[in-house]
């Protein structure tokens, strides 16, 4: 008797394997772990989402559930610069680009371009973007400044943005003003930039790079919300002359922070800085050096008279600086920050020699003596980081935390170097943990006290 079947032997035999039939809830989490972690090893690769597909070949069931997953194909990555000519043409990519979008149905968008070629390929790449702004969740973006215009469509045509990460040489930028959901900004182009965004709905802003002409690019601070954050890469070598007086700024943001670079043979870039802003309400200010940049020059006198202005012995909360400052100025700028709760130092481990700002004569300062009528620094601090070279004795560290519990420190964290001399004494950690639940790791060590 001859026996019939809906499917071929090696189908049946998937079909009843359990890894075929696993729900599609928990096959869309697999997926998204690949999407997630696994980006392509070449352009073709990511912009094919080849990872994903082959992922997906399992059998027909995990294709079915991948291709009928929005959420998988909704990040669209494409460096123009990156397709090559041969052995799959520009315009194939184009289609792999249209044919992701089209798998992404209507799920928001996360679109990663890089087109800093003013040529037809980039136009046309961006031309396809455009037609699904609507979609736009977060946007990086780097773009010919000669091409911008190709983005005058989505004007007002952008209800689900909320991040932009913009790269650009353009002097005039609108197109992003009307976008109601934008909260964060990240914007590398010149200081003297046009930019339009809506600026009150801000949460956090980020500028890094660009000649700075006659300005810097903590203009763009003023126009930002009460209560809002900013960060800011300044590249010391490309500020205006000393010749050049810089516009005075007021900044109502909680949070402020800068990384200075090239500062060798620019030693007053952060005296301009601090003459050139008042805050009206800042928390948190920190300032370091770019990665493998020399370290910035502190100004006593200048941090001084912003600190006056802008009532930091009121307001400000928390301070971290890694910057090249003698004992004597940091002492007298914690002295003027009473209302200091969090404070971060950092020993200069890779100047040349190393240069310890953490030392036995600072902690003694720091340390209460509750039998001294001396007027206590910091006397709200509740959270110490140590950067250190541990170039002061265990027992004065200990000294000093153990004077500070009773005024509400509540952690220590050292984090010390592969270059110190030493290490932390056993005999401290183990009087560090019996102060109360202290927890150590292997390279950094924090005490939560």
């Amino acid at each position: 008797m001859s026996r019939t079947s809906s499917c071929a032997p090696d189908e049946c035999a998937q079909s009843r394997s359990p890894i075929h039939r696993l729900p599609p809830e928990l096959l869309t989490l697999i997926f998204e772990r690949e999407a997630a972690t696994s980006p392509g090893d070449s352009e073709i690769e990511e912009v094919v989402r080849s990872r994903l597909l082959r992922l997906a070949s399992v059998s027909r069931h995990w294709r079915a559930v991948a291709l009928d997953t929005p959420g998988l194909w909704s990040k669209i990555t494409v460096n123009t610069a990156r397709w090559p000519e041969r052995p799959i043409l520009p315009d194939k990519l184009l289609g792999y680009t249209q044919t992701a979008l089209a798998r992404s149905k209507n799920h928001a968008l996360n679109i990663q371009l890089v087109a800093n070629s003013n040529d037809a390929t980039s136009a046309a790449v961006i031309a396809l973007l455009v037609q699904h702004a609507p979609r736009w969740r977060h946007l990086q973006l780097r773009i010919h400044k000669d091409q911008l215009n190709l983005l005058e469509p989505i004007r007002g045509c952008m209800p689900l943005l909320e991040t932009l990460v913009l790269h650009t040489r353009a002097r005039r930028i609108h197109m992003f003003a009307a976008a109601p959901r934008l909260k964060s900004v990240t914007f590398w182009g010149p200081s003297d930039c046009d930019l339009s965004l809506p600026w009150d709905n801000i949460d956090l802003f980020q500028s890094s790079g660009g000649q700075m002409q006659a300005t810097t690019s903590l203009s763009f601070m003023s126009f930002l919300p009460p209560g809002s954050a900013s960060y800011f890469y300044i590249n010391a070598a490309g500020m205006p002359p000393e010749s050049i007086v810089l516009p005075h700024i007021i900044s109502r943001v909680h949070r402020f922070g800068v990384d200075v670079g090239s500062c060798m043979h620019h030693k007053h870039t952060l005296r301009r800085l601090w003459e050139s802003v008042t805050f009206t309400d800042l928390r948190h200010l920190y300032v370091k050096p770019r990665p493998k940049h020399s370290t910035p020059i502190w100004d006593s006198a200048s941090f001084h008279a912003l600190s006056l202005r802008s009532r930091f012995c009121e307001s400000l909360v928390s301070l971290a600086l890694r910057v090249a400052i003698i004992e004597p100025e940091l002492v007298d700028v914690l002295s003027s920050l009473p209302a200091l709760e969090e404070l971060g130092l950092t020993d200069l481990i890779w100047a040349e020699p190393p240069m310890a700002v953490i030392t036995n004569s600072l902690l003694r300062k720091l340390t209460w003596d509750s039998s001294s009528s001396r007027c206590i620094i910091l006397p709200r601090l509740q959270k110490l980081y140590l950067r250190t070279l541990l170039a002061f004795s265990d027992a004065v560290l200990l000294n000093a935390v153990r004077s500070r519990v009773p005024l509400d420190l509540k952690q220590l964290s050292l984090c010390y170097a592969a270059e110190s001399a030493r290490d932390l004494g056993h005999a401290l950690l183990e009087e560090m943990a019996e102060l109360e639940n202290a927890t150590f790791a292997h390279d950094e060590t924090i005490l939560e006290i």
